[in-house]
């Protein structure tokens, strides 16, 4: 069963470009049964992305607007909306397809090399989003990644 949250509603909202909120309730009520969200989550959803500005409303008509949403590090969401994704994760091992990727390591090595890893990481987020920020939204794929120490002492 897919997620219900706001961010999966939005990048759905891109992939599809339901436009109309009367058609987003009439002609993908089948659709959304099918993935287990409630018309009335819909709406709530619609009516939170609108205030946030993720969502703009134009002529009558919802439309997509930030394409790419982070979360503040402080903000209180963050710890949900990465629970979410990760449940979403382990919901697609059953369902991989041949372009999924899936992998877990947990290795040691030094603080130095530690660091240098963390950076590396973080140059690859910023690639990353260079390339999502001007695609066309075709179709919605989740990244999550992890990186700590363990024990965390």
């Amino acid at each position: 069963m897919l997620l219900k949250t706001s961010s999966t509603l939005h990048i759905y909202m891109d992939c599809f470009m339901f436009c109309v909120r009367f058609q987003l309730s009439k002609r993908a009520r089948p659709w959304l049964k099918l993935l287990g969200f409630l018309i009335r989550f819909v709406d709530e959803a619609i009516d939170f992305l609108l205030k946030i500005e993720v969502l703009k409303a134009v002529k009558n008509q919802i439309v997509p607007g930030e394409q790419h949403v982070h979360l503040k590090a402080k903000s209180k969401n963050i710890w949900r909306h990465h629970t979410n994704w990760r449940m979403a994760t382990i919901q697609n091992f059953n369902l991989a397809a041949p372009m999924d990727l899936h992998y877990s390591l947990a290795f040691s090595c030094s603080l130095h090399d530690a660091r240098k890893l963390r950076d590396s990481i973080l140059r690859g987020l910023k690639e990353m989003s260079e390339v999502i920020g001007p695609s066309t939204p075709e179709s919605a794929y989740v990244y999550c990644f992890d990186f700590f120490k363990w024990p965390n002492d």
